[in-house]
């Protein structure tokens, strides 16, 4: 199996190259894997190391002084994905 992700981590590499050449699809191509890969590893992390631990597990702990903190954020971040849709805007 490593012998396989090597062989991709060449490919790319050698498509990230292939920008020497010009602006071409397989450099585009590579760039919006890496930004896409990033971005998936990313919100993963956030979810798993902030989110989880700082604001659900505080609900689950019952003091309600760390709920009544805690709640105004919880809002105010669920308010930002009306922003998402145009109509709930």
């Amino acid at each position: 199996m490593e012998i396989i992700w090597t062989l991709v981590a060449f490919l790319l590499t050698l498509l990230v190259f292939s920008y020497l050449l010009g602006d071409n699809v397989l450099f585009r191509l590579t760039t919006y894997l890496f930004v896409g890969i990033s971005a998936g590893i990313l919100a993963v992390m956030v979810i798993d190391q902030v989110l989880v631990p700082r604001l659900f597990s505080v609900f689950l702990s019952g003091d309600i002084n760390r709920i009544v903190v805690v709640l105004p954020a919880l809002v105010l971040g669920l308010l930002l994905f009306f922003k998402l849709s145009p109509r709930l805007t």
